[in-house]
């Protein structure tokens, strides 16, 4: 309906305008002229099918957390909509653009979800051309894109390559055009190599770990103060990153709408954390189960080494992100890890994501907590609903709700022969990326 732009500003897509006509409803105009790539119209029923596809409880939709605000679309005429709250939604506008993509009505019940997931069908610049599971997807240009003149190249290749190694070698032998995730040991070979280059850009993305409150040993807030009082953050910073990010002191990010900057990072001390240990009656070696993804897995080792110098027989259980997501519910973690770009370039999307009750990632079931994230999100104002979120920040540190790490100058690897242009959000996007006829060197 509405996106970001490079700089985290929401625009039009979808959605030509809009406006909020009271506290609960906002009424979108939708563009016109606009098909879905199976040639089936993009219109009001779009927006409300698929809207109502997603609250729907019998859906399990893992969107639907971040739109429980939402009680109905109503139609005012084929392109006319009102997304109607049960409550003033000061957020929705945000979630609409870093989450909701919109299905075709018709095609999605003749072929349900299951037939509809393997072989999608949108409204965007790239469509399906073929899919090989775990190995690579290949979308070709959309000639009927809504927006004249874009994307800018004609096929868009994404491949699943486990290993970063063997990322690094296409890249540097050219089967490769981008590598969106750059380590930092990795940065000095590419910008050696001729043809390829090193592009950074500040992202709102943060690394680090959420605890599991509801069990020992991080119910108890000493524990988890602990736990963050034992790293030394620096040791991330030089051998994670090779500089390439600055310690954070919540899992928000500078950039962000609601980031408290008068925050500072738990400072290092161990003897801290284990006066903390001992006031919480903790006898170690005390041992935690960390769930985590493979692009975690040397932070994770850092933390583990830290963490055992206080005590901690820490358990790392890495799981391949095809199967992270139901791996995630299948046992129980004292800590998950992760990972947090920002798609709604706001505070509130790791407060919701990691620590309201009703996300399906959550680890932290506190009803004051939700109740603090629920009113500020109904304040309209912009300005009263910073300083609300900026509140939440500091609850969040105080109460050590996560394992907090940095945010990362994200890092990409990219062939000198394409133009690629990096989103403050950290999310690709490839619509005007631009693949030139050689390398130019």
């Amino acid at each position: 309906m509405v996106r970001f732009n490079a700089e985290a500003e929401i625009i039009p897509a979808l959605a030509e305008s809009w406006e909020q006509t009271d506290s609960l409803h906002i009424r979108f105009h939708l563009r016109k002229g606009v098909s879905f790539h199976n040639g089936e119209e993009f219109n009001a029923e779009s927006v409300r099918y698929t809207i109502r596809k997603i609250i729907d409880p019998n859906t399990k939709s893992p969107l639907a957390g971040f739109l429980f605000s939402i009680s109905d679309v109503e139609i005012i005429d084929p392109h006319t909509i009102d997304i109607v709250t049960k409550f003033p939604d000061g957020l929705l506008l945000r979630r609409l653009a870093g989450l909701v993509l919109f299905v075709p009505p018709v095609d999605y019940e003749l072929r349900g979800s299951a037939v509809f997931a393997k072989e999608p069908i949108g409204t965007g610049p790239f469509k399906l051309k073929r899919w090989d599971s775990g190995k690579e997807i290949v979308m070709e240009k959309n000639p009927n894109y809504w927006d004249p003149g874009r994307p800018l190249i004609d096929e868009l290749v994404m491949r699943f390559i486990s290993s970063v190694d063997d990322q690094l070698a296409g890249l540097l032998k050219g089967s490769v055009d981008i590598m969106t995730e750059l380590p930092g040991t990795y940065t000095l070979r590419v910008a050696e190599n001729p043809k390829t280059q090193v592009v950074k850009k500040e992202a709102l993305y943060a690394v680090g770990g959420h605890f599991n409150t509801g069990i020992p040993p991080f119910n108890d807030r000493r524990v988890r103060q602990a736990a963050n009082y034992a790293l030394f953050r620096d040791d991330y910073i030089r051998y994670d990153l090779l500089g390439n990010g600055t310690m954070v002191a919540t899992l928000g990010t500078p950039g962000q709408i609601g980031y408290n900057d008068d925050l500072h990072p738990y400072p290092y001390s161990l003897e801290k954390a284990r006066e903390l240990l001992g006031e919480a009656g903790i006898k170690t070696p005390l041992k935690i189960d960390v769930f985590l993804v493979p692009f975690v897995e040397r932070p994770a080792r850092i933390i583990k080494k830290q963490l055992e110098s206080i005590g901690f027989d820490v358990q790392l259980h890495i799981f391949p992100e095809g199967k992270a997501v139901r791996a995630f519910k299948t046992g129980t973690w004292h800590m998950g890890m992760a990972t947090f770009p920002s798609p709604t370039a706001h505070v509130s999307f790791s407060h919701e994501l990691l620590f309201h009750s009703k996300s399906y990632f959550s680890l932290h079931h506190d009803p004051a907590f939700d109740k603090s994230l629920e009113e500020a999100t109904m304040i309209l104002d912009p300005r009263k609903s910073e300083l609300a979120f900026r509140e939440l920040e500091k609850l969040v540190h105080e109460e050590a709700l996560g394992l907090f790490l940095y945010q990362r100058i994200k890092t990409y690897g990219v062939r000198r022969r394409v133009r690629f242009r990096p989103y403050l959000t950290g999310m690709p996007h490839f619509s005007d990326a631009l693949s030139m006829a050689s390398d130019p060197r």
